[in-house]
């Protein structure tokens, strides 16, 4: 992950075929006081994209649509700093308020049974997500957790009440 206003530079084979793909994060911006005209309030792709030292245009931006994310592939192996989705499944007997504990995740969001439960971030303040019980059922769960820290955990920890850090 880069941090705000980072630049990087890349050295790539020109005899392979290469493609960089850029995931940019809307997190939002500061709508008040003097932060209000802050350079770090611009988001996304400020400077352009340069190869050989030559602005690259011709490329493509799309959205990544969390809406319907039953169309993700699951099947690609976990893969060191690079984003991805990961999902969970478990089975339940009787519905209760829960919580999703997410202390080996880096930033990302999740999902119960295709309901954004929402963003988690490991700076805190919290390390967990809130699950009401109505959007549980009796039998089979399914969590999908979009993770673009690159971090990632063969298993997640659900409880009834917050686990703090």
């Amino acid at each position: 992950m880069l941090a705000i206003l980072e630049k990087i530079a890349l050295t790539l084979n020109k005899d392979d075929k290469n493609e960089i793909a850029i995931l940019v994060e809307n997190l939002g911006r500061v709508n008040y006081g003097d932060k209000l005209r802050s350079p770090l309030q611009k988001k996304g792709l400020k400077g352009g994209f340069m190869v050989d030292l030559h602005f690259h245009n011709g490329w493509n931006h799309y959205c990544l649509d969390l809406k319907n994310i039953d169309r993700v592939d699951f099947s690609l192996p976990y893969e060191e700093n690079t984003p991805a989705f990961y999902e969970y499944t478990f089975n339940i007997d009787t519905k209760g308020d829960t919580f999703l504990h997410l202390k080996d995740f880096g930033k990302g969001c999740a999902f119960i049974n295709g309901f954004n439960l929402g963003r988690f971030f490991d700076i805190g303040p919290t390390n967990y997500l809130y699950i009401p019980s109505p959007l549980l059922k009796e039998g089979k769960n399914k969590i999908v957790i979009f993770e673009t820290e690159g971090m990632y955990s063969d298993v997640i920890t659900l409880s009834d009440k917050p686990l703090f850090k």
